[in-house]
């Protein structure tokens, strides 16, 4: 998504999923309080700021606008977040002088009993990207229907060629040779 972004010029950053992974977050919450400082002052200008967070084994994401202090959470299976505000929120709303907001955006909910829900997180971070407004198009027209099989392999795709031309090929962005 962080290439998509720069192809667009979207006014997106990005969260680093192992920094804030909650099993991170909960012994090391100085470092992801620095981290998302240095995020939030890096981004100060970006519309939103995307995170793909590993919460109770579970991927969601959170999106911080960094303008208003508010802090969006889309979750194809609308697990209980009261933790997640209390980890991630109370870590944006230190760093802000504005009041701490958070909500949950409607949106497509994966099927019971799948295990897809990175492939949901991938499709609302292409949705940012793409469509800035796509935060208040789930508003005004909500859709919690499950994502087509053809978009659940449409991504998949994208991740096996990100995988192998950006990580593994030798000449990609992304390449680490350890």
């Amino acid at each position: 998504m962080y290439q998509e972004a720069r192809v667009y010029d979207a006014p997106i950053g990005f969260l680093d999923p192992c920094t804030i992974f909650q099993t991170y977050l909960r012994p090391k919450p100085k470092a992801v309080e620095k981290y998302l400082a240095d995020v939030m002052y890096r981004c100060q200008k970006k519309s939103h700021i995307l995170g793909a967070y590993n919460f109770n084994d579970h991927w969601i994401l959170v999106v911080l606008r960094p303008l208003d202090g508010y802090m969006i959470v889309l979750d194809s299976l609308d697990y209980n977040q009261d933790e997640l505000t209390t980890d991630m929120l109370g870590k944006v709303g230190c760093m802000t002088n504005k009041r701490k907001k958070c909500r949950t955006l409607p949106c497509h909910k994966q099927p019971p009993h799948t295990v897809v829900c990175g492939y949901y997180v991938c499709h609302y971070m292409r949705k940012f990207v793409e469509d800035p407004a796509f935060e208040s198009k789930c508003e005004t027209r909500p859709n919690r229907s499950a994502l087509a099989q053809s978009e659940l392999t449409k991504i998949r795709g994208e991740m096996c060629y990100f995988l192998m031309s950006q990580v593994i090929k030798e000449t990609g962005e992304f390449y680490d040779p350890c």
